[in-house]
């Protein structure tokens, strides 16, 4: 993440600690496009460089010019070593805007960034729990390299890839086995890191703009990109939860790459990625 002295890349406005706004560009051609996604929320994978997550900006900035985009970074201080309460309070900043602008995002993207998304959940249930988006609202949402299980071998392999700064990473992975070795003691179920993430995906309630399945409508599309050859997210784990999450009747997608690295698919195959999103994205405006 960006400290406030690093320069913001090119058209990033910060609206809030760890939180920009990256407005559309004015292309008269494209202002009553139905096409054109309003807003894009881009959640930065855990002490993401703010240039690294911006070339994500820059890809969607060139599929859909006319939209505006929230970019929230991702930081192991809040998800480690803040409450949840406090966490989420952090977000206020990225829900003013979303109420300002009358609509909850039309097409979201957590990509390494799930810990925000459920701390921006939490925020709108404890705020505006009635907050509820228009029933004209596309969304789509893409999921990129998660989410993994809970073997504390992976568990530990992911939060020290998620964790650049040896400073905090030492300390979250002691705190983690400490973790695992009390509830091993006391007889308890292994600590489970990323089942708020997992539940939060399943629980039709997670993010307002975001359809749940029924009868009625059809429920938002999610994509899940993720590769074989991902030696922190095993390719099983995710495979396991895209199956369970279909079974609940959502739309599921999958871009299964055979050889990309963790988190590496845009860098590796720009075109195949964002063919993929584009797809995505084109599928749920058609959707009723």
């Amino acid at each position: 993440m960006a400290s406030p002295t690093t320069p913001n890349p090119p058209g990033f406005v910060r609206i809030g600690t760890g939180i920009w706004l990256v407005e559309a560009e004015k292309v008269e051609s494209l202002a009553d496009d139905p096409t054109q996604p309003t807003l894009i929320l881009i959640f930065g994978w855990m002490d993401a460089k703010l240039a690294h997550v911006a070339k994500f900006s820059a890809g969607y900035r060139k599929l859909y010019p006319a939209a505006n985009q929230l970019v929230i970074a991702s930081t192991s201080s809040s998800t480690f070593f803040s409450r949840v309460s406090t966490a989420a309070r952090e977000m206020q900043p990225a829900l003013d805007y979303l109420l300002s602008q009358g609509v909850l995002g039309e097409h979201a993207r957590p990509h390494r960034g799930c810990f925000r998304v459920d701390h921006l959940s939490k925020l709108i249930a404890t705020t505006t729990p009635k907050l509820e988006a228009s029933p004209l609202t596309k969304s789509a949402m893409v999921i990129d390299s998660s989410p993994g299980g809970d073997k504390p071998k992976y568990a530990f392999i992911a939060f020290e890839a998620m964790i650049p700064s040896p400073v905090i990473r030492y300390p979250a992975l002691a705190a983690l086995f400490i973790v695992h070795w009390i509830s091993y003691s006391l007889g308890r179920s292994t600590y489970l890191p990323f089942e708020p993430i997992r539940q939060g995906i399943r629980n039709p309630q997670w993010l307002p703009w975001v359809r749940p399945p029924s009868g009625q409508t059809h429920p938002t599309p999610w994509l899940f990109v993720y590769s074989k050859a991902d030696d922190t997210v095993p390719f099983e784990d995710v495979q396991h939860f895209t199956e369970l999450a279909e079974a609940d009747g959502m739309d599921i997608r999958r871009d299964v790459y055979d050889d990309t690295p963790h988190v590496g698919h845009m860098r590796v195959e720009p075109l195949r990625y964002w063919a993929s999103v584009k797809n995505l994205w084109n599928d749920a405006i058609k959707m009723d």
